[in-house]
């Protein structure tokens, strides 16, 4: 427990020298160019960074998301990593590599995704009542993203470093084949 509260202390004191902001405004820029590319302009989609938000507008519509949830969630992932036992530096680093990325690019989705289920909200408010039909996409989109609200954007940073980490401890255990059994030094 000393373990996780100094490595989610550590990973805290890393984010406020880099100046969350800086990350915030990194993925917002991406998400407008996303948002930009995903809908089209012709369509009569907007995106544009308001502080910290993404604000967009879509013909009448318009809406705002968040953009704080990801320097909470580089916290997590950071805590994560730094509080798992028994992994030496470079694995860290190599986990870093690979695990932020991986996380960037699931925020950019999320930030999609929750675009795209604000827009559904006020451009569809009919499909909300099931006599008119079923809209496939509309509950497709609103069940990830409450999915994504509920659990998903608490777990994932975890589940990334649990999957590194499970990956790491296979390929440790796993036995050496071919040429590669000789270098070890293990007759055939």
């Amino acid at each position: 427990m000393v373990r996780w509260i100094l490595a989610f202390v550590g990973a805290s004191t890393l984010l406020v020298i880099l100046q969350p902001v800086y990350i915030d405004y990194l993925l917002g820029s991406i998400a407008v160019i996303l948002v930009d590319l995903v809908y089209g302009a012709e369509t009569g989609w907007s995106a544009r960074l308001d502080g910290m938000n993404l604000q967009w507008t879509a013909d009448v519509h318009e809406g705002r998301v968040g953009l704080r949830i990801a320097s909470y969630n580089l916290a997590l992932y950071l805590t994560a990593i730094l509080a798992v036992a028994q992994v030496d530096a470079f694995e860290r680093a190599r986990w870093c590599a690979t695990g932020l990325v991986v996380l960037f690019l699931w925020q950019l989705g999320d930030v999609l995704l929750t675009v795209e289920s604000q827009w559904l909200t006020l451009a569809r408010p009919d499909a909300y009542d099931m006599a008119g039909g079923v809209d496939v996409w509309f509950l497709m989109v609103k069940f990830a993203n409450n999915l994504n609200v509920l659990a998903g954007r608490q777990l994932i940073p975890f589940a990334i470093v649990g999957l590194q980490w499970w990956r790491s401890r296979a390929t440790e255990r796993a036995p050496l084949s071919g040429p590669f059994r000789a270098i070890d030094g293990v007759a055939e």
